[in-house]
């Protein structure tokens, strides 16, 4: 049943998708563009990556499609001008598209932490002695949800990126949340604003900031020094700390993470990392073993925050875990959606392709399918139970 307070609610997607602007000559244009978008929207919600099998899915369904977008008189666009129309799309329009209409609020006290990362398009690599210079995305998504909040495409080399999640933070007010980065976003010019905006950060420290990655050796040493000794009053500006620890088996191997939380006295660190509020310190180590043969390695990572570890010892740590699940994110536009065996000649549409997928992901998490491959294949077998998704999620009206 359809709660009755999501039906007829406005505007639904398909408005959002009407006021794209379509930049095609009006002579002789015979499909609208937020009609083709649709169906593109919904092929993928069916399992179809490739453009070939997205425009076999319009053919075989166009009475269908007809029916779900109360277009009677539309029809099915031709295998080679649907990735022209797709192309054609201006991505910033109907990504601004994309955020109206699933806004998200920031909170920094009790909210979520989210994660932001970048995303090789693969299949945009038309030439592989220029495979550094193809299309890429960097997406913001929720550690415990998954869900993609936003999203951002860039051209070139990964070292853009940087400049790109800084854009995207300042633009959709994530700087004034919870964010957790990678190593490569390890700059004070990225990490001030987020702590002069009174948002959270947790970030890897690695040798790309040799001095710093040192300095955070040294704590921790020192650290484990005291606790040798098993002393209570600890030299320099190391407090005790807290460790935290879980155990997991699965997959062929155990995994042992220990995380002992730090304090840090920003006097110890360069004088260019003072505006960022950095004041604690996490230092992870991984032990793993491969059950079948025995073999066991460790390594050792360094974490930086501006949160304050008394009382938020487990948070910092579960937030250091939870950025990685991103991953999984990235293995179901990769693997489920088949993003990176996707290839399109064209680096716009590649994008605007990108971006629908994000969108069909988006409408796919309101069900909190606990297997997305599963969901696909139903919505492919029972027509009817995409078209509910498409009525609750308001994609469309039933009006």
């Amino acid at each position: 049943m359809i709660p009755e307070d999501i039906i007829g609610k406005a505007p639904t997607f398909m408005e959002v998708l009407m006021k794209v602007n379509d930049p095609r000559d009006n002579r002789g244009k015979r499909h609208e563009l937020a009609f083709v978008l649709a169906c593109v929207i919904v092929a993928i919600l069916s399992g179809k990556s490739r453009m070939s099998s997205i425009h076999r899915f319009i053919q075989h369904k166009i009475k269908w499609l007809q029916e779900i977008f109360v277009r009677p008189n539309a029809t099915a666009v031709s295998r080679a001008q649907l990735p022209n129309i797709v192309a054609a799309v201006a991505w910033d329009e109907l990504n601004a598209g994309f955020e109206q209409f699933f806004p998200f609020q920031i909170v920094n006290d009790v909210g979520e932490w989210t994660a932001c990362d970048g995303k090789s398009l693969k299949g945009t690599i038309t030439d592989p002695t220029q495979a550094q210079k193809h299309e890429r995305i960097v997406t913001a998504v929720t550690h415990t949800s998954h869900e993609v909040l936003c999203q951002r495409r860039f051209s070139g080399e990964k070292t853009s990126e940087v400049t790109v999640v800084r854009e995207m933070l300042d633009a959709t007010g994530l700087v004034g949340g919870k964010v957790s980065l990678d190593a490569g976003h390890a700059y004070p010019d990225t990490l001030e604003p987020i702590h002069q905006a009174d948002g959270l950060y947790v970030v890897q420290i690695k040798q790309n900031q040799p001095q710093l990655f040192e300095a955070l050796a040294q704590i921790a040493e020192q650290a484990e020094q005291a606790e040798q000794k098993e002393s209570t009053e600890l030299t320099g500006s190391v407090s005790s700390g807290v460790e935290i620890a879980t155990v997991e088996k699965g997959h062929g191997r155990v995994e042992e993470r220990i995380g002992r939380i730090l304090s840090l006295n920003r006097g110890d660190l360069a004088e260019r990392w003072e505006p960022t509020g950095m004041q604690t310190v996490i230092v992870m180590d991984r032990m793993t073993e491969e059950l079948k043969t025995g073999n066991v390695s460790a390594e050792r990572s360094y974490y930086v925050s501006n949160q304050p570890p008394l009382g938020h010892e487990q948070e910092l740590f579960d937030a250091i875990r939870g950025h990685w699940r991103i991953e999984s994110t990235h293995y179901i536009r990769d693997v489920t959606l088949n993003e990176d065996h996707v290839r399109t000649k064209n680096a716009d549409g590649g994008q605007v392709l990108s971006l629908l997928r994000t969108v069909a992901l988006k409408f796919l998490h309101q069900l909190h399918p606990t297997n997305m491959q599963a969901m696909l294949e139903q919505f492919a077998d029972v027509p009817d139970t995409l078209r509910d998704l498409l009525v609750r999620s308001n994609f469309v009206s039933l009006s």
